[in-house]
């Protein structure tokens, strides 16, 4: 009924997520491409069998698992019971990478192998992950009498939701720059310890000077090697093996709640903590923004449906359940043609144990033309970050990386 009504509507808002399950009817799913197909960017779809799991793994009552909600575009919270600031703030994969780069390029650090690196990267990621709760725990929250006549335990404890009364008061730190990162380190492992065509030490100058010189490398570091979102098990072991270390990391630390900290895989600062940060070892420039969500990055040509989602299903999903979305582009006219076998290809994603999926139908063409003749195209909505929008009232930097992924999508639907 209620993509029934949206799809009538054609309208950004509300948000619609639709939980998902291995006995989810097939009909429904194919209900909600339907909606899809309108342009509409929704229903996300979200997995019960992989975030309930996770959520009481993480220590929620299984019953309240049940009852999972979101928080914001895609954070699983329990309603009526968290304090969970899902999005309290965000850590940037790079850092520590780059961190880790100069201190090489200084004399600092001697690495000799790709397994020395990664253990320092996972190092450095910890000090960041640390210094980043140091402060949010020096944060206070305002309190909310009247929210907290609402949440489960503030009453029988007497104690604001501000200041922990909440059945649970966890807190969620979101991450950018994942992909460029392991493109990053994929590139390093390749050109300096296998093929031994640059020197690690030689890294942070070119970056540091936005590849300046060193037009050519950049085209290697974007079109060789394998990728994020390359169905490879060397790309899903070190993915796996950093998130790992990040969940390690956090289950070190309690908030000033005495509740925990969780994180996941999407922010929505991937185009303005990019806009002012360094370049990377992906190939990325000075001022380019991070690759989105789950996917692969806009730079990248050689891509397929069934890669992206083999590796998705592969991730660790019980350590980063705090927002892991895999987002896929499609063309209409593609969708149109193949859309028993693009249901099949949901399907068996969520019997594999993909977490979140977003689909954004686009035509590339009319996106074109909406950004050049907004005044012809006042109603054409596409997904953004976690929600819809209106595509003449985005940004334009927002309209030109939306353009861009079309595009690179466009590939495969030929």
């Amino acid at each position: 009924m209620f993509l029934s009504a949206l799809e009538e509507l054609e309208i950004p808002d509300p948000k619609i997520i639709l939980r998902v399950h291995s006995n989810t009817p097939k009909n429904l799913l194919k209900r909600s491409l339907k909606c899809l197909k309108k342009g509409l960017g929704y229903p996300l779809f979200s997995n019960d069998d992989v975030i309930i799991k996770s959520l009481i793994m993480f220590g929620y009552e299984k019953e309240d698992a049940y009852d999972y909600v979101t928080s914001a575009c895609w954070e699983p919270l329990i309603p009526g019971k968290s304090l969970d600031q899902n999005n309290i703030d965000y850590i940037n994969f790079l850092n520590p990478l780059n961190d880790l780069l100069k201190k090489i390029h200084d004399g600092e650090i001697n690495i000799n192998s790709f397994e020395e690196l990664m253990v320092n990267y996972k190092d450095c990621l910890y000090f960041d992950i640390r210094d980043t709760i140091e402060r949010l725990n020096n944060i206070n929250i305002r309190p909310s009498p009247l929210l907290s006549i609402f949440i489960d335990d503030c009453i029988s404890k007497g104690t604001d939701i501000s200041e922990g009364g909440a059945k649970y008061n966890n807190l969620g730190l979101l991450t950018v720059s994942l992909g460029n990162t392991i493109d990053a380190l994929s590139n390093i492992n390749r050109i300096v310890f296998e093929n031994r065509t640059l020197d690690l030490s030689e890294i942070y100058p070119i970056i540091n000077s936005n590849f300046e010189q060193n037009e050519v490398l950049i085209l290697e570091l974007k079109n060789k090697g394998t990728k994020f979102c390359d169905d490879e098990k060397d790309i899903i072991f070190i993915t796996n093996d950093i998130l790992s270390s990040f969940y390690k990391y956090l289950c070190q630390f309690k908030n000033k709640f005495k509740g925990k900290y969780k994180f996941g895989l999407s922010s929505p600062a991937f185009i303005s903590s990019g806009s002012n940060y360094m370049a990377s070892f992906d190939g990325r420039k000075n001022g380019d923004a991070f690759g989105v969500h789950i996917s692969p990055l806009s730079n990248t040509t050689n891509i397929s449906y069934t890669s992206i989602t083999n590796f998705a299903s592969e991730l660790h999903y019980e350590k980063a359940f705090n927002g892991a979305v895999t987002d896929l582009m499609v063309e209409k006219n593609f969708l149109d043609k193949f859309e028993d076998q693009f249901l099949n290809l949901l399907e068996t994603s969520f019997e594999n144990g993909i977490m979140q999926v977003q689909i954004n139908v686009v035509e590339p063409k009319k996106l074109i033309e909406a950004k050049k003749n907004p005044e012809l195209y006042p109603n054409l909505i596409v997904r953004v970050w976690g929600f819809s929008a209106y595509f003449k009232d985005l940004p334009e930097e927002y309209k030109d990386l939306i353009i861009k992924r079309a595009l690179q999508y466009e590939s495969i639907n030929y």
